[in-house]
Formats: structure tokens, sequence, C-alpha cells
């Protein structure tokens, strides 16, 4: 996983990404990404999703199990798009994009690449909550 230094202690706690994390995720030397209640902000980064579904969308019922989440959002994205959740699985994994537990109920789809910034997050709360 990629490597994160220089946190930066500010309101808004932005993440400082080094610049050979930064090359790896296709950003910019000196990026930042912000952290709210402990959950990456990758909210600049948002992926349009297929047949025009939002980059952002809420999905009840969220557990912070990955794999019981993920079966959520597919099927919220299927059933909002009429496509099947093959097809959107499909597209995902073209797009090299990932579903990212934003805070309570809200998803993100972004890339990969920035996906892979290690971090512990809305998913965990989610788990804290039983």
């Amino acid at each position: 996983m990629l490597q994160t230094t220089k946190i930066r202690t500010r309101l808004s706690h932005d993440l400082g990404i080094e610049s050979s994390a930064a090359q790896k995720m296709g950003l910019p030397y000196g990026s930042t990404i912000p952290w709210i209640a402990e959950i990456p902000d990758f909210g600049a980064h948002i992926e349009q999703g297929l047949g025009g579904f939002p980059g952002e969308f809420e999905v009840p019922d969220l557990m912070g199990d990955h794999q019981f989440d993920r079966t959520l959002m597919i099927q919220k994205m299927s059933g909002d798009t009429g496509l099947s959740q093959r097809a959107i699985k499909r597209w995902l994994s073209q797009k090299e994009v990932e579903l990212h537990h934003a805070g309570g109920t809200i998803i993100q789809i972004v890339p990969k690449k920035i996906h892979g910034l290690r971090y512990s997050g809305s998913a965990r709360q989610l788990r804290k909550r039983k």
C-alpha cells in the first residue's frame, strides 16, 4: 500500500502526500487529502458513475463489512441505472475505480490509485456502532 507523510494539524486535518506516493496516485507533488472525522475526503477526485450515475450517492443499511456493503452498493447502482450487477462490476474494474465509504451511508466512486491510501475510517466507524 501507499505510504503517506507530512501530517499537518489544522482544523481541516489535511494529509500531505509525499512525492513518491503522489506520483503513484496520479496526483501532483504537494497534494493534500482532507480528513474529516478520521475519514479521508476524496470528494475532489470523484468519478462520475456509469450511465450518468452520480459519483457520490447514499446507500442505506451499510454495516462496515466490505463484502456485504459492496454488494449493497452494487445493488443500488444496478437498481438505479437498470443495468445488471455484472455490468456494474465490469465497469468498476475497467474504469479502475473503487467504492469508498465516505462517512455514514455516503459512498464515493474514486480512482483505485487514490483509494489505495492506507487509512481506516468510515467502515470501521460503522462496525463500532454495533
